[in-house]
């Protein structure tokens, strides 16, 4: 029994590796994203291709030195951003245009009192928006502590139910 708890425990620890993600946000026609590790390091000076809704390649933009990268999104179509690294590992993340996305200077009313300042509000408004999406996703894709905690519960309480049952047999 007791090697079998030696063996669970060594061979139940986690496999250190290390993935990619993509993310994009669009403001207006402008599309800007990033590529980076799991690890939040940026994937610096690398290819991702771009697709549309029927996997046709569309283009193929590069990264900068902080893993970001833009395209000019002129046709207005949904696209999928994604990255394969030279070990293998891919990411992708579909961008889905909306056609019914929200004229903020019309529905915010008054509060542009020329053209200039609706433009520069809705520029605005985009830019603060694409940054709530990023914090959102990176939030979704961190592990937290409580996860952790989670998962090592997980395997005690397996452990423990496998102890129970062995130890009502003899």
């Amino acid at each position: 029994m007791k090697r079998f708890l030696v063996f669970a425990l060594v061979f139940s620890l986690p496999a250190f590796g290390h993935g990619i993600e993509v993310f994009a946000v669009a403001e207006g026609s402008l599309i800007r994203g990033t590529a980076s590790f799991d690890d939040k390091k940026p994937l610096k000076n690398h290819a991702v291709a771009v697709w549309d809704t029927d996997g046709q390649p569309v283009a193929e933009v590069m990264t900068d030195e902080l893993g970001k990268f833009t395209f000019q999104n002129t046709a207005n179509q949904t696209v999928r951003f994604s990255v394969t690294t030279i070990d293998g590992h891919k990411a992708s993340y579909t961008l889905i245009h909306s056609s019914h996305a929200p004229d903020f200077a019309s529905e915010l009313g008054n509060l542009g009192t020329s053209e200039t300042d609706s433009n520069d509000l809705e520029k605005y408004l985009a830019h603060e928006f694409a940054t709530i999406r990023e914090d959102i996703h990176r939030l979704e894709t961190t592990n937290r502590f409580h996860d952790v905690v989670g998962g090592i519960g997980y395997i005690l309480g397996i452990l423990g139910i496998i102890a129970l049952i062995k130890s009502r047999k003899s």
